[in-house]
């Protein structure tokens, strides 16, 4: 049995692109519990073919957006945030004038930006979103004061799951990088946990099926 602790492993939580720091004895333990990439689903997008390189052509594409008539809850979504975008860049511009930019603090980011696309996203679904420093429920019981800016949750089986994680910042640096996705890492662990236990999942198939994004926005970086 090998035992894994230290920095590269902070709460059995571990990077698999540090896996080379590890003796051989233990990477090849590892390797066996490396899984292949997430593929990002895929969706017919029916505005995707725009050209958004001239005011001339965001102008053109806002009209062809506002004249579309959705035919179900992706289209509405979709159309929203097309429209909320492409109205911001035509007659809201100054707020990515540099000056003002440069002074934006976090809450900047999420109120003037992120909020509405995300609010958007996710209306007409299943699920819950949390804003502004908050807990889940494992991190509650756990004592554990890990309150992210952002949590997708969800109700099932008498509790509430958080199924995505996201922080904010105004800039990326390499404090936030790596600080800011640590804590819902850990977060996100603890969730793996209770559902583990609450769905009685034994094997490691089923768990590897899980899947729980953590979104990391930094300003205009991505």
């Amino acid at each position: 049995m090998i035992f894994i602790t230290g920095e590269l492993c902070k709460n059995t939580a571990i990077d698999f692109s540090y896996l080379t720091f590890f003796d051989e004895e233990t990477q090849n333990v590892l390797q066996k519990y490396e899984l292949a990439p997430t593929t990002a689903p895929s969706f017919d997008d029916p505005l995707k073919n725009f050209k958004f390189d001239s005011k001339h052509h965001l102008e053109h594409a806002l009209v062809i957006i506002d004249q579309f008539q959705t035919t179900n809850v992706k289209e509405r979504r979709l159309k929203k945030i097309y429209s909320f975008i492409l109205d911001m860049h035509l007659y809201n511009n100054k707020k990515f004038k540099k000056n003002k930019v440069k002074a934006y603090s976090e809450a900047d980011y999420i109120v003037k930006f992120w909020g509405y696309i995300f609010e958007s996203f996710f209306v007409e679904t299943n699920f819950d979103t949390f804003w502004g420093d908050t807990l889940n429920e494992v991190c509650k019981k756990e004592g554990l004061q890990l309150k992210l800016d952002f949590r997708l949750g969800i109700f099932s089986l008498g509790s509430s799951y958080d199924t995505a994680t996201g922080e904010f910042a105004k800039k990326a640096t390499t404090t936030k990088q790596f600080g800011d996705k640590l804590k819902p890492i850990i977060a996100t662990k603890g969730v793996i946990n209770s559902v583990v236990k609450d769905c009685n999942l034994s094997s490691f198939e089923k768990i590897a099926k899980l899947k729980f994004p953590v979104i990391h926005v930094m300003g205009f970086d991505n």
